[in-house]
């Protein structure tokens, strides 16, 4: 880390830091009911879950802003282990890139579940690229919201799995300043401060929040025989809110956001050898240290907010999303005939005049749309029933113009550079376009029981245009579905209550050649059912659940080794769940908490029917056989975790357990178990000023992560930050 960069953050920190006290100072009082009524209205927006923590007919999860600053968790694979029914394949070991699977779907880029940002899809091009290159940083969160089940009826493109929704720093309804500033080993270096205000004027409310994040570190990883950074050169994270309630006689809002990711990271999709794993699991190939990934993103909304009376409502979201990454990595690798073999030549011991082409993956993503629901409360035949119908019109592109660099090395010396950038053909240029409408009705039919019926409609036009093949082929093609489902829930009294559905899920496969010229998209019939447990201290959760897929799609990705998108065949999924969380402070009346908490998932899997040719194909699926259980889907998972919280000063431990699992449909090779322990204390200095500490992976376990892409990689050994954190 550069010491003019540190002194620049600092600087600014400070700066915001006296403007935040002076302002503390300066503010007038605010009127307390007034600044309630506002925030109880407004913490609705972009979310999905009830104040209550859980949605009424189906399994969901709200992790608070405690659940993530905690620990300083900035890895939403770290985030996301102590919600049951949740199987990760690590990656970068910093969460860069996710690879989240829900009840044993598809884990690879996360491409099967429906990403959100307040409310807004934010996968870079959900239907014309799924593959999630760009994932929210959970560090910058307030809150992250998890749905499975029938609740995830209404939302697409992607249902097989669920739905994940980032809940951004939101606005506050009176003077707010909070900075967070962490140094940790391996170089670590974060930075998290906001600022935001409230204004009564003539014509209504104004509010606005600032927000900047900062992250750095140089990696735990090593590059043989060269040196250079393996972690995150930088990763910077503006964001601008302001939100207006004018004086009118029906409340109503409008709230605009902007923000912006600028991110650097020398990532490679090498790992490691077994043998060489064995002996030092945090190295990297000495050809990897050219392997570059660079990325920016914008994302803006305008969202309107209107309580037409008191029975109805209606919210509108206009956005626009915009996404560049280049990823410079080996995609190919050749010798001049001495024999050489491909590893070789990458760990830099190649005798020939070799060569090692690094792609310059270079794409362009643009994801703009308006969405809009509706809320309608009603009495009709003596039931109340709970109307909310939603339209959304969406366009996302993807534009490929990639290159090579081409290195010409001989063992460990680099004989010359050539670039073809200025001649590279264009690559492919992908579109989809879509409207999708959906209507569901919550009915209460008894005082006890409620049932939710609804339907999810979606037709997509897909357009292909590979710019860089002979003649130019072009292709175009049609989706559409229905997607039904029907949820109920049965309280048996004020604590106990049974809920469960079943619903048709839906994945729509990206734009390539194979899919726009008729490949079917993924559907799967899910049941679960539930019972649930509240009470006071207390709360508990058990879900069987059973997924029955149909034409599962494994997409063309480097990432997986897929070199071409396929359509596997079935897979069936079924499993248990089980969560619980305890307060023996609380329950018991003590002058300090003690919260537990506790979760456990059991996943079985299995491939029940397999197309012609598939285990011919390359990346999971190679040498599939039916019978066989999924790759990267582990049978059981357990995390536990507890704190004591005194007056001034606490501590949190939380553990996770990954039992082992498959790296491919072969089932032939099998990713040993881990189990990780993390532990957190702060102190408060005073009502405004707290130091915290955190240490992650405790005992320093080394465990293999994953087998892709290309071969062995480590989880992130033991790391510790420290720091402070200053609220006004």
């Amino acid at each position: 880390m550069k010491f003019k960069r540190l002194i620049g953050k600092l600087a600014f920190a400070s700066f915001l830091a006296v403007q935040g006290i002076t302002a503390q100072e300066k503010a007038p009082e605010k009127k307390v009911e007034a600044s309630q009524e506002v925030e109880e209205r407004f913490l609705v927006l972009g979310s999905i879950i009830p104040e209550n923590g859980n949605i009424l007919v189906g399994s969901s999860a709200r992790l608070e802003t405690e659940d993530i600053r905690k620990h300083s968790y900035a890895d939403i694979n770290r985030i996301l282990r102590k919600i049951p029914g949740i199987n990760i394949r690590e990656e970068d070991g910093y969460g860069i890139f996710n690879n989240i699977s829900m009840r044993g779907i598809d884990s690879a880029r996360s491409l099967k579940i429906t990403m959100m940002e307040d409310g807004i899809m934010s996968a870079p091009a959900p239907y014309s690229a799924p593959d999630a290159y760009y994932s929210p940083n959970a560090g910058r969160m307030n809150g992250i919201e998890v749905i499975k089940g029938s609740s995830s009826t209404k939302y697409g493109p992607h249902s097989v799995g669920g739905v994940i929704n980032y809940l951004s720093t939101p606005i506050p309804n009176e003077e707010t300043f909070y900075y967070k500033q962490l140094f940790g080993n391996y170089g670590e270096a974060r930075s998290h401060a906001y600022y935001g205000n409230s204004y009564d004027l003539e014509a209504g409310t104004l509010s606005f929040l600032l927000e900047y994040y900062d992250r750095q570190n140089d990696g735990f990883r090593d590059i043989q025989h060269a040196s250079g950074d393996t972690g995150i050169n930088h990763q910077q994270e503006p964001m601008l809110k302001v939100r207006f309630e004018p004086k009118t006689s029906q409340y109503q809002f409008f709230e605009f956001k902007l923000a912006h990711t600028e991110m650097s990271a020398p990532l490679s999709y090498y790992g490691i050898e077994d043998e060489e794993f064995e002996d030092n699991p945090y190295d990297r190939y000495w050809g990897t240290q050219w392997d570059q990934f660079d990325a920016r993103s914008t994302r803006t909304y305008l969202k309107h907010f209107i309580e037409l009376d008191e029975d109805s409502s209606l919210e509108t979201s206009v956005y626009y999303n915009k996404f560049h990454r280049n990823w410079e990595k080996i995609k190919t690798v050749t010798d001049d005939g001495s024999g050489d073999s491909k590893l070789d030549i990458i760990k830099g011991i190649g005798t020939g005049n070799d060569e090692i082409a690094l792609k310059n993956n270079n794409r362009d993503y643009d994801a703009y749309g308006i969405q809009s629901e509706y809320k309608q409360s009603i009495t009709l035949g003596g039931l109340q029933n709970n109307f909310t119908f939603g339209a959304r019109y969406h366009v996302d592109t993807y534009e490929d113009d990639s290159w090579y660099n081409r290195y010409s090395v001989t063992g460990r010396t680099v004989n010359g550079i050539t670039s073809d950038k200025a001649t590279a053909d264009p690559g492919d240029y992908r579109k989809a376009e879509s409207v999708s409408l959906y209507l569901v009705d919550q009915i209460e039919v008894t005082d006890k029981l409620t049932i939710t019926p609804g339907v999810r409609y979606e037709t997509i036009q897909y357009k292909l245009d590979q710019r860089g093949d002979t003649g130019r082929p072009k292709y175009q093609n049609q989706h559409d579905f229905w997607a039904p489902g029907v949820g109920f829930a049965y309280d048996f009294n004020e604590n106990y209550q049974l809920f469960g559905g079943i619903h048709k899920g839906i994945s729509t496969p990206g734009v390539e050649a194979n899919t726009v010229d008729g490949t079917r998209h993924e559907e799967s019939i899910n049941y679960e059912l539930g019972l649930r447990y509240r009470k006071e201290a207390a709360a508990a959760e058990a879900v069987l659940f059973f997924n029955d897929i149909s034409d599962y799609y494994d997409g063309e990705s480097q990432a997986s080794g897929t070199v071409d998108g396929q359509t596997v065949g079935d897979v069936e999924t079924y499993g248990l769940e089980l969560s619980a969380a305890y307060d023996l402070g609380v329950a018991n009346g003590w002058d300090f908490s003690n919260p537990w908490y506790a979760a456990y998932t059991y996943t079985h899997t299995e491939i029940v029917h397999l197309n012609d040719g598939v285990a011919a194909e390359d990346g999971f699926f190679n040498g599939a056989e039916e019978g066989n259980e999924m790759p990267y889907i582990a049978k059981n998972q357990f995390a536990l975790g507890t704190g004591l919280h005194f007056g001034k000063v606490g501590f949190d431990l939380s553990t996770n357990f990954v039992g082992g699992m498959y790296s491919g449909a072969d089932n032939d090779r099998r990713i040993g178990e881990n189990f990780l322990v993390d532990l957190s204390g702060y102190y408060d200095v005073n009502d405004n000023f707290r130091l915290v500490a955190n240490i992650h992976n405790l005992f320093d376990e080394e465990y293999e992560a994953s087998h892709h892409p290309n071969y062995d990689r480590a989880g992130k050994p033991l790391t510790f930050t420290a720091g402070f954190e200053v609220k006004f």
